[in-house]
């Protein structure tokens, strides 16, 4: 194996903080809006429920076809996760990253760093 330059080992430092600010940037921006979109949709059984808004409401079927086309191109909002909660985890052999496992997943088949599929997939 080639022995990396001091040059290129410093760009590959910085590039992987930046790479960790921007992922720990979308992990809060998806927690956010999840927390919002949680707070709608129950506002949004509210007001069904007291008869304010139909089922067939236009707005409410714009609201979910957009909700359905961000989830399809991979928009995953999630509220923050019970910090107390046992998660588990592995160790990636490709990057030697930590990845942890989402809410309600029980296998971990890729790793959101470098790619690497787990289990032979």
């Amino acid at each position: 194996m080639a022995k990396l330059s001091e040059r290129q080992i410093n760009i590959n430092t910085q590039l992987g903080e930046d790479l960790v600010g921007v992922k720990t940037q979308q992990l809060f921006h998806g927690q956010a809006l999840g927390t919002i979109l949680g707070l709608l949709d129950a506002l949004l059984e509210r007001l069904q429920a007291r008869g304010l808004l139909g089922p067939d409401d236009p707005a409410l079927g714009e609201y979910r076809r957009a909700l359905a086309e961000l989830g399809r191109l991979g928009f995953r909002p999630e509220p923050p996760a019970d910090p107390e909660a046992r998660v588990a985890q592995v160790r990636c052999p490709g990057c030697n990253a930590v990845i942890k496992a989402r809410p309600g997943q029980q296998l971990i088949e890729r790793c959101d760093w470098c790619g690497h599929r787990f289990g032979g997939g």
